[in-house]
């Protein structure tokens, strides 16, 4: 608001609640997050390719877009009951590209089918999510490729020790 050269009541003049503002600030984030997500798809067939590019866009975009990464992370626990169904939309919205690509990879046998990809699609995001959370505090320690590559590994390859 000190760059915007407003005072920080002035935003309430626009807004009911702090929870208003914070949920039209997940609803423009999650709208924009999915459009570049489904605009980044535009280019790619294969399924396991589709699905890499979208975990790349969403650590990408979280990481650039840190304020809202932070509101995310942060103010969605703290939403009135009122904001409940409008919060759990937005969850959805989100979680479609993930939905949508991990289903492609499922019916072209490249993850396997026994968990569904609305189960398995918040487990990928809270896996983005928490990586992504070290590449933004500690981006000496936590690279991005280096974040990238945990993802990756973690949900294709899974973290048991191979069997020689």
């Amino acid at each position: 608001m000190q760059r915007a050269g407003v005072a920080k009541g002035t935003v309430y003049h626009h807004f009911e609640s702090k929870e208003e503002l914070f949920l039209v600030l997940l609803q423009t984030g999650t709208e924009y997050l999915v459009s570049e997500a489904q605009e980044e798809l535009l280019y790619h067939s294969e399924a396991a390719e589709r699905l890499q590019v979208v975990i790349e866009r969403y650590i990408r975009f979280l990481g650039k877009y840190k304020e809202f990464f932070k509101v995310l992370l942060t103010e969605i626990w703290w939403v009135d009951d009122r904001w409940k169904e409008q919060v759990q939309n937005l969850r959805q919205e989100m979680l479609k590209p993930l939905i949508t690509v991990i289903g492609e990879a499922q019916e072209r046998g490249i993850i396997r089918k026994d968990v569904a990809p609305e189960n398995l699609a918040p487990a990928l995001f809270g896996l983005i999510t928490h990586e992504t959370l070290h590449w933004t505090l500690f981006k000496d320690a936590f690279p991005y490729a280096d974040i990238l590559r945990t993802v990756k590994v973690i949900f294709f390859e899974g973290t048991l020790a191979r069997k020689n």
